[in-house]
């Protein structure tokens, strides 16, 4: 029907005539955003799909989630170039973001996560034009946690999965808290996850552990590393350092009782993890090795034993064990100590 309608209009006019349908888009609400990209379906024009796509992402940075989410939700091909552009546009804004550091940034991390400014071209200067950084960083937050998928790029995936780690410094709460549950959300991408990004969330949490005078980037912290913990490309073992377990010791012996549950449950999985693992499970605990404190903090285990470890990570039920199950475990770490 659309064919037949376009075929009305005269060849020369056509383009411009859908042209003008997509710089309508986010005017008169959401109806004729499905009707514009009908319209583009219809032509093979490059150009015309671009001037889509920007649209579509200068819609995003004003904020205009409600008519992204669903494009990205039903439309495969403008989900990926979508995703693309929007994590190219996040990277360019937390560099920039951590260049006014206790305005827009609280805790910085840039030296921490490495950010590589020649990928992004022209890009740079696009965000510069953006009026609040803050909100568009909040807004490309929401639509990247729902585009991201199995079978993003890797360097999509890469920009922002590093992005997301340095907006956790973000002076903004809502940013922070976006940048916390879009790691988790990437956290459950499998195989996308490599060993340097692992050992920039682990590099991230310590900093972030350590901010005892401001318990909103701890209570983040623990937020990520309750669902790192359940990541399968996490390699957990590798982190198992007397940094590690004596952050957990502090949390369960300082922390509120969700704390508790929250190091209780990341104690937990690590026990499990490093059982499975026999020099894992030496390493942990070899005295020799100097690891201070390590089975003190595995036999807290059996000073709480009634904690409620019913918690969630990135929307499924954790594979939690009975404390009794743990045990056996415990126990085989004295033996072996």
């Amino acid at each position: 029907m659309l064919r037949n309608l376009l075929q009305q209009i005269p060849q020369e006019q056509r383009e411009e005539t859908i042209r003008a349908a997509i710089e309508s888009i986010g005017h008169n609400g959401t109806l004729e955003i499905g009707l514009t990209l009908s319209l583009v379906e219809t032509l093979d024009g490059v150009d015309v799909r671009k001037a889509l796509r920007n649209r579509l992402l200068a819609l995003l940075q004003d904020g205009r989630v409600d008519l992204i989410i669903p494009v990205i939700a039903h439309n495969a091909s403008l989900r990926s170039g979508l995703t693309q552009q929007a994590a190219v546009r996040l990277y360019a804004l937390a560099g920039p973001l951590h260049e006014a550091p206790g305005k827009e940034i609280t805790l910085p991390l840039n030296d921490i996560v490495p950010m590589r400014d020649g990928s992004l071209g022209g890009v740079k200067d696009l965000v510069r034009d953006i009026k609040d950084s803050t909100a568009a960083a909040r807004h490309l937050l929401t639509v990247l946690r729902s585009a991201v998928s199995a079978d993003v790029e890797a360097e999509t995936f890469d920009r922002v999965f590093k992005a997301a780690l340095l907006l956790l410094g973000a002076t903004n709460t809502q940013v922070a808290v976006g940048a916390q549950l879009t790691l988790a959300k990437l956290f459950g991408v499998a195989g996308c996850i490599s060993h340097a990004h692992n050992q920039l969330v682990w590099l991230c949490l310590q900093r972030l552990l350590a901010e005892e005078s401001r318990p909103f980037y701890q209570g983040l912290a623990f937020n990520i590393w309750l669902r790192w913990v359940y990541c399968e490309d996490a390699e957990l073992q590798l982190w198992f350092t007397p940094t590690y377990w004596a952050a957990l010791q502090q949390g369960l012996q300082n922390g509120d009782s969700e704390r508790r549950k929250q190091c209780l449950a990341i104690l937990r999985q690590s026990v499990n993890i490093a059982a499975t693992d026999d020099s894992a499970m030496s390493t942990i605990c070899a005295r020799q090795d100097g690891i201070a404190g390590t089975l003190a903090t595995i036999l807290l285990l059996r000073h709480f034993p009634h904690e409620d470890a019913g918690l969630y990570s990135s929307g499924h039920a954790m594979r939690e064990q009975p404390f009794h199950t743990c045990t056996p475990q415990v126990n085989r770490c004295q033996g072996m100590c």
